[in-house]
């Protein structure tokens, strides 16, 4: 599902995308991240907990560069339990060389969508007899601005809490934050309990930090576990 590769090359204008120059691992690492833990590559803080999501103890990075990770949030509560997890990793690049600003804007949007497509066709994937309930457009104001994205929402048959049950699950999916990254979030919990209050908080509090600077040694990247 991670490491998207997207190639879109507009004929009749000058811009163009190109691939995240990152190499994908074979198989993701896990690497602790006990205490505060910041993505160098992106800027982009995990706090501990959010809105009664408490953290796991480490984040998995899936390139060589360790520009591609997610971390875990669970949430366990007597009416509902959510597992949330966030991803950051590059978005395609773009190059506008001098077109016109309403270019630029419907190529970004075209690999915005292609980006999307790409993740959600790959929960479809991964998850025999997945289905998409609905997609939506939204928008999430972060850092002074107002990020607009997709959302899609899936049923399937799947293990949680160690049983297998039918689950329900969404995909809120920002492309271009800071102009350089993608930002997903996915929720899933057992279908028929009522999570959207909690899933519209943890957004709601997920403070967003990408681009922001910090001195490169104030947060040493976690270790991997062994």
């Amino acid at each position: 599902m991670r490491a998207l590769r997207l190639l879109v090359l507009f004929a009749a204008a000058l811009p163009l995308a190109g691939c995240p120059s990152t190499r994908p691992l074979d198989r993701p690492v896990l690497e602790r991240a006990a205490g505060p833990y910041r993505h160098p590559a992106s800027g982009q803080r995990f706090p501990e907990s959010v809105a009664g999501f408490w953290r796991l103890g480490f984040a998995t990075r899936y390139d060589e560069e360790g520009r591609d990770v997610s971390v875990g949030y669970n949430l366990l509560r007597p009416e509902v339990a959510v597992v949330a997890t966030v991803y950051v990793f590059p978005a395609p690049r773009h190059f506008s060389l001098g077109s016109p600003e309403r270019v630029v804007a419907a190529m970004k949007e075209t690999i915005a969508r292609g980006a999307y497509e790409a993740t959600r066709d790959a929960i479809l994937r991964k998850h025999v007899g997945a289905r998409v309930v609905s997609e939506t457009e939204i928008s999430e104001e972060k850092q002074g601005a107002v990020h607009r994205g997709r959302r899609a929402a899936f049923e399937y048959e799947d293990r949680f809490a160690k049983a297998r049950r039918e689950v329900a699950s969404e995909l809120h999916h920002f492309c271009f934050v800071e102009n350089a990254w993608i930002l997903e979030f996915r929720f899933s919990h057992p279908r028929g309990q009522d999570a959207s209050g909690a899933i519209a908080e943890f957004l709601r509090e997920f403070e967003w930090t990408v681009g922001e600077e910090q001195p490169p040694d104030s947060l040493p990247r976690p270790p991997q576990l062994p």
